[in-house]
C-alpha cells in the first residue's frame, strides 16, 4: 500500500512521468521480505519479524523497527523502536523506544525510552526499571 501511494505521489503534483520511470519508482520504494524481515526505502509492516527503513515513513513490526533517517509518522514495535536521526511523530515499543537525534512528539515503552540529542515533548516508560532516559537542547516532558 505504502509503495503504490508513494509511486502514485508524482502524479499528485501534476508532473506525469513515463511507464518506465512509474516501474522503477515503484520497485525501489516497495518494501521486500527476506526471511522474516521486511526492508524498505519507506517502512513496510512486518507480521513475523523485523521492519527496516532507510527513509521511514510507517513502521510496524512484531519485533523490532528501525529507522535511519526520516519522518517517522508511525513506528509501532513489539520489542525495540529506534530511530537515528529525524522526526518522529508517534514511537510505541514493547520494550524500548530510542531516538539519537532530532524531534520526537511521543514516545511510550513498557521498559524504558532514550532521546540523546534533541527535542521531546512527550516520553513515557514504565516497566521492569522504568527508567525515562533522555539529554535534551530545549524541551523535554517525562512521565515514569
Amino acid at each position: 500500500m505504502a509503495a503504490v501511494l508513494t509511486a502514485m505521489s508524482p502524479f499528485l503534483v501534476g508532473y506525469h512521468p513515463s511507464f518506465g520511470m512509474f516501474l522503477i519508482f515503484f520497485l525501489v520504494s516497495y518494501p521486500y521480505k527476506v526471511g522474516k524481515n521486511i526492508y524498505g526505502i519507506f517502512g513496510g509492516f512486518a507480521t513475523e519479524g523485523n521492519s527496516y527503513a532507510l527513509l521511514g515513513i510507517i513502521q510496524a513490526a512484531k519485533y523490532d523497527a528501525i529507522q535511519v533517517c526520516g519522518v517517522s509518522l508511525y513506528q509501532k514495535a513489539g520489542e525495540d523502536a529506534s530511530q537515528v536521526f529525524g522526526l518522529s511523530l508517534y514511537q510505541y515499543a514493547g520494550r524500548d523506544a530510542a531516538q539519537m537525534f532530532g524531534i520526537s512528539l511521543c514516545q511510550y515503552a513498557g521498559n524504558s525510552v532514550g532521546q540523546f540529542i534533541g527535542i521531546s515533548l512527550y516520553q513515557e516508560g514504565a516497566g521492569l526499571d522504568g527508567r525515562a532516559m533522555h539529554r535534551h537542547f530545549y524541551l523535554s516532558t517525562s512521565k515514569v
